[in-house]
C-alpha cells in the first residue's frame, strides 16, 4: 500500500486539493482509508488493490447517482481529468465526501425507524439505475469443497439454496440495486442536521431487495427484535407487504447459509488466521438451526 506522503501528493495532483490533515482509518491487504481535512471540508481518501477497481467504479457510480438525487452517502469527487477514481502504481483511489454523524444503533427503535426508512428510499432512488460492469449477487452452490468443514455445513446450506428455488417458482420477487451490506454502523445519524447517510457500498449488487432487508434484520437481531426497522421499510421501501411477509424467513436463512459458505471459505484459505472466522460460523450455525425449527 501507499504513504500517507503519497496520498498527500496524489490529492494535490489529481484533484488541486492541498491536505491540511491526513488521518489512516482503515488498512488491509485490498483496500486502504485516509481522514482528509482540507479548505475547511473533510472527505475519505479511498485506494483498493487493482483486482478491485471495478467494483469500486461501480460502487462510486452507484453513490454519485444518489449523491445527485439527494441522498447522503458520501459521494465521489471527481478529479481534475474528469475521472472517478485514478491510478496509482497500488491500485486506484477515490475521494469521497465525508458524511458526517455518528452509527445508529441497532438495537434503538428510533434509529431502527430511521435504518429501515433510509434503506427503503435508497431502494428506490436506485429503481432504473443500471452499470455495465454492475454484477449480480452469486447463487449459493451446495458442492463448494469448503462445505465439507464441518458435517452440518453442506446440508444447511442446500436446504437454504432450495427453500429459495421454492420461493422464487411460486412468487414474483423483487430484483434491484442492493447495497450488500446494510449494517447499522453503514447508517450515519447526524445530530446537527437530523439527517441520515449511508456510506459502504462496496459490496453493491443486483439481487433481491429482500435480500438488503433480510441483512439488516439480522443485524437487528431477527425479525422479533426489528419490528421498527421493518416498519421503517415497508413504509418507504418498493416492496409490497406481502413479498416481505412471504419471503423474509426463506431470504434470512439463505442470508445466513451464505454468511456460512463466506466464512467457511476463509478458514480454507487462511486456516492460521481463523479464530475470528470460527466463531462466526459457528454463529451462522446456530442461527440456521433456529430457523429451522421456526
Amino acid at each position: 500500500m501507499v504513504t500517507e506522503d503519497q496520498i498527500r501528493a496524489a490529492l494535490r495532483t489529481q484533484w488541486h486539493l492541498p491536505p491540511e490533515e491526513c488521518v489512516a482509518l482503515s488498512t488491509s491487504d485490498r483496500a486502504a482509508t485516509w481522514l482528509v481535512t482540507a479548505g475547511g471540508d473533510r472527505y475519505v481518501a479511498k485506494l483498493v488493490a487493482a483486482a478491485d477497481r471495478e467494483q469500486l467504479q461501480v460502487s462510486l457510480a452507484v453513490a454519485e447517482h444518489l449523491d445527485r438525487i439527494g441522498f447522503t452517502v458520501g459521494g465521489p469527487v471527481w478529479s481534475v481529468d474528469g475521472m472517478l477514481a485514478v491510478p496509482l502504481a497500488t491500485g486506484s483511489l477515490a475521494l469521497l465526501r465525508h458524511v458526517p454523524g455518528r452509527p445508529l444503533d441497532g438495537a434503538n427503535p428510533v434509529d431502527q425507524l430511521w435504518w429501515g426508512d433510509l434503506l427503503g428510499a435508497v431502494h428506490r432512488g436506485l429503481s432504473g439505475f443500471s452499470h455495465p460492469r454492475l454484477i449480480r449477487l452469486r447463487p449459493l452452490n451446495p458442492d463448494l469443497p469448503h462445505l465439507s468443514l464441518e458435517p452440518w455445513l453442506r446440508p444447511a446450506v442446500a436446504a437454504a439454496t432450495a427453500g429459495l428455488v421454492r420461493l422464487t417458482v411460486t412468487d414474483q420477487l423483487t430484483y434491484g440495486v442492493v447495497h450488500g451490506d446494510p449494517r447499522p454502523g453503514s447508517f450515519r445519524l447526524d445530530p446537527d442536521t437530523g439527517r441520515t447517510g449511508l456510506v459502504g457500498w462496496d459490496s453493491v449488487a443486483i439481487g433481491l431487495l429482500m435480500f438488503d432487508l433480510a441483512n439488516a434484520v439480522a443485524y437487528a437481531g431477527g425479525p422479533d427484535q426489528a419490528v421498527e426497522l421493518l416498519d421503517g421499510y415497508r413504509a418507504a421501501g418498493p416492496l409490497p407487504p406481502g413479498e416481505i411477509d412471504a419471503a423474509l424467513p426463506v431470504v434470512l436463512r439463505c442470508r445466513w447459509a451464505r454468511r456460512a459458505e463466506g466464512l467457511a471459505r476463509r478458514i480454507a484459505e487462511q486456516p492460521d488466521d481463523a479464530e475470528r472466522a470460527w466463531v462466526g460460523l459457528h454463529e451462522a450455525r446456530d442461527a440456521l438451526a433456529a430457523l429451522a425449527q421456526a
